[in-house]
């Protein structure tokens, strides 16, 4: 950062115009001065969270801050034997007196892909890598370049033992790849799933879909449920659930495990026998180059293996990002095999002596590529095909076609645009999405008494006009009065307004309780109505005054927003205290931090200091009223 004449970009604050707008904002600054990111500050987000509502709670209890406001009702705003709710009449800001609301619309657009089902039958599928740029160079293994997989290729060809019908499949450009004979009436019939009972309590999978599933509950319960008892009811059991391996033939293991050397790296690899290019010999037997682990019988002798027609292996003892571990091979002649992984973080830096390979036959289609909806397929009618980059997600290679289930469906994306409403109430703090409060009422009074400064309703002839008019020498009708020109002085005029004023409050007009907790204002005597009768029903439970022709003004001590405390030096400096405590107390338990050059930062310290900071704080809140207005005493 480069200091000049000029703040930073994302720097300078004023008490006015402060930087600090949002509780993230605060975080920062009290992290920055914890130290941060020279020393760590092992305090979480949740944590950060609590400790700035507990400083707000704190300040707002001993009205910190609070804000003055006069508050205008009529009797239809009050309910008889329970009061005026204050906090639905509060405005935010310059809004209007009242609680009002206001409907903001906001244009959405949405969009949602509908699709239209053409067939369902079989047909083969092929994942096909990029070739690699570079060759592998057999006589030194150490100079492998890897520069990884640009990209794949997906392709959907026809089965000729069941075709497709081309006139229609050529409207289709979405496609699901299911297991082969996975449709739901070919379950029952699969020996490899005669067996299969579903949990439909404890599987999350199966949990959902219960309600969409009906067998003899009584018989069977929930636990225990065999296939024969579904019916047609197993359409509703997704083909994830089912294992892959029920639906096509075992694995065909070409020999033991053998001993050889890999080099994997960028998502490519390859697989050789021994790390030494020296041991190769072009005249020994392909297979019999690949030493047999552990000791094989006659059965197994090396040179009648023959790794050449092997489509996967499994490298047993490394890391496997394959759900079975089984890796296809792109490439093999007995001696060199090439394959690619999805998972091009993973490197051997150089080649890696394995005892434990296995070379198979796998006849399973990848994973990756079955159950979900593929779409943007280019399509012919004959053969569908998927360009994946290699940024996207990876389908592992096919060396050999795979027959799977294949789905087809004409799929068009709808966009819709339309308009939504949401209705903002004007007494709503936007900090906490809730209701300004009232922490308190210095005056109330009908505004027929509330005189030149409460509006009065017989301005010409009340007190206040009649005070003020001779105060410069004027009588009520406008004519110089018996004082002359002088009229009152302003010491006459202060001690008869004061006068006046602590006799209302000893003999006030009107006398009032306030709940903060309810928010409810009581009056007495209630405001009046004509044909008004007592009411002796429960408190909140009485009708709405109906007359409107008597009306109040009240002053209220409010809750600051909390967007307007945050920037409080009180906030600031007592949220400091409070993650100082909270960050000692985390060391204390995890023991302490050292920092580069070993010093090292202990909990204790910390807590202490801001204990004393706290403190401190609290009382110049309580004690010295600092951040408030001292209480007003009334002698009645």
């Amino acid at each position: 950062m480069i200091m000049n004449n000029t703040a930073p970009e994302g720097f300078g604050s004023t008490y006015l115009n402060p930087k600090i707008e949002s509780y993230s904002d605060l975080v920062y600054r009290t992290k920055s001065l914890l130290g941060w990111p020279s020393a760590p500050v092992e305090i979480t987000d949740a944590q950060w969270g609590h400790i700035i509502d507990k400083a707000v709670e704190d300040f707002t209890e001993f009205e910190g801050n609070r804000e003055e406001e006069y508050l205008v009702f009529c009797a239809n705003s009050y309910k008889r034997s329970c009061g005026v709710k204050l906090d639905d009449l509060l405005d935010v800001g310059c809004n209007p007196q009242y609680c009002y609301t206001t409907t903001v619309y906001e244009t959405v657009t949405s969009t949602r892909q509908e699709c239209d089902f053409i067939q369902t039958t079989t047909a083969y599928l092929s994942t096909t890598p990029f070739l690699y740029p570079t060759r592998f160079d057999v006589s030194n293994p150490n100079s492998v370049a890897f520069s990884g997989v640009s990209g794949q290729h997906m392709f959907l060809y026809f089965d000729s033992e069941n075709p497709w019908d081309a006139q229609n499949v050529c409207a289709a450009n979405c496609v699901t790849i299911n297991p082969v004979n996975s449709r739901w009436y070919l379950l029952s019939s699969n020996p490899n799933l005669s067996a299969t009972n579903f949990n439909f309590v404890q599987s999350p999978i199966l949990s959902g879909v219960l309600s969409s599933v009906s067998y003899n509950v009584t018989a069977h319960g929930f636990y225990q449920v065999p296939m024969s008892a579904l019916g047609s009811s197993v359409s509703a059991i997704p083909i994830s659930y089912f294992p892959l391996s029920a639906f096509y033939p075992k694995n065909y293991l070409l020999g033991p495990t053998v001993s050889a050397c890999i080099d994997i790296g960028f998502g490519s690899g390859y697989i050789y026998p021994n790390c030494s290019t020296s041991n190769i010999s072009s005249c020994a037997p392909l297979s019999a180059q690949y030493g047999a682990f552990p000791p094989t019988t006659a059965i197994w002798a090396a040179s009648a293996l023959d790794f050449s027609n092997a489509t996967h292996v499994k490298l047993l003892g490394v890391p496997s990002c394959t759900t079975d571990g089984s890796i296809p091979l792109n490439s093999h002649d007995g001696i060199l095999g090439t394959f690619t992984l999805c998972n091009t973080a993973f490197s051997t830096n150089g080649p890696m002596s394995l005892n434990r390979v296995q070379f198979m036959n796998d006849y399973k289609p990848p994973v990756e590529a079955l159950y979900n909806m593929n779409c943007n397929w280019k399509n012919n009618g004959f053969t569908f095909s998927k360009y994946i980059s290699s940024n996207g997600e990876c389908v592992r290679t096919t060396p050999e076609k795979v027959l799977v289930d294949v789905t087809f469906n004409n799929c068009t994306t709808v966009t819709q645009i339309g308009t939504v409403s949401s209705s903002i109430s004007s007494n709503i703090d936007g900090f906490i999405n809730r209701k300004r409060k009232v922490l308190g009422v210095f005056t109330a009074d009908t505004t027929s008494q509330g005189g030149y400064f409460g509006g009065g309703g017989d301005l010409l002839f009340n007190f206040d006009y009649a005070l003020m008019a001779n105060t410069f020498g004027f009588d009520l009708m406008g004519s110089r009065n018996s004082l002359g020109k002088q009229g009152y002085d302003l010491l006459t005029y202060h001690m008869a307004r004061s006068f006046v004023e602590h006799s209302k409050k000893m003999l006030r007009y009107v006398s009032y309780q306030f709940n903060p907790k309810t928010q409810y204002l009581k009056m007495t005597p209630e405001p009046a109505y004509p044909g008004a009768t007592n009411y002796a029903g429960d408190c909140c439970d009485g009708p709405v005054i109906g007359s409107n022709s008597q009306c109040y003004i009240v002053g209220v001590y409010l809750e600051p927003p909390v967007e307007h405390l945050l920037s409080s030096y009180f906030i600031k400096e007592y949220v400091m205290a409070l993650s100082m405590i909270t960050l000692g107390r985390i060391r204390n338990t995890f023991g302490g931090v050292t920092l580069y050059g070993g010093a090292t930062l202990t909990g204790q310290e910390l807590i202490a200091k801001g204990e004393e900071k706290a403190k401190e704080l609290l009382a110049e809140l309580r004690d010295q009223l600092r951040y408030s207005a001292p209480p007003m005493f009334f002698v009645a």
